[in-house]
């Protein structure tokens, strides 16, 4: 089996609603895709992704597994570091990632401080 990984700019799911976002991804990931978002989804968006997932587990679909590495978790951040990404995240901006893939293929996922590391099986 081929792992297929779709790389997304953030920009491409900011102005959908967050019902849209989830159709989008969940879509995706059914499908048996690997999303990697450069930026984070807002903890709403986060339960609502894991409220879809719960309601849609089959015996065809085993979950999601999700893990977001956020952008500041590596460092300490001096005060104008601080108070630019305060004033990005005003904005906008969500500095970080999320990866998120069908349970069946992500295996195990591990996170310490600005490393995300994954153990994926395709039959």
């Amino acid at each position: 089996m081929k792992l297929e990984v779709d790389f997304l700019p953030f920009s491409s799911i900011k102005r959908k609603p967050p019902e849209e976002k989830v159709e989008f991804l969940m879509e995706r990931v059914k499908a048996g895709k690997v999303i990697v978002i450069e930026g984070t989804l807002d903890p709403e968006e986060e339960a609502m992704l894991i409220e879809s997932t719960m309601k849609a587990v089959s015996e065809d679909f085993p979950g999601i597994e999700l893990c977001t590495l956020s952008g500041d978790e590596y460092r300490k951040l001096g005060m104008l570091d601080d108070i630019r990404d305060r004033i990005l995240k005003t904005l906008g901006h969500r500095k970080g990632i999320v990866v998120i893939g069908p349970a069946a293929v992500i295996k195990e996922v591990k996170r310490s401080p600005g490393i995300l590391s994954m153990h994926v099986e395709t039959e």
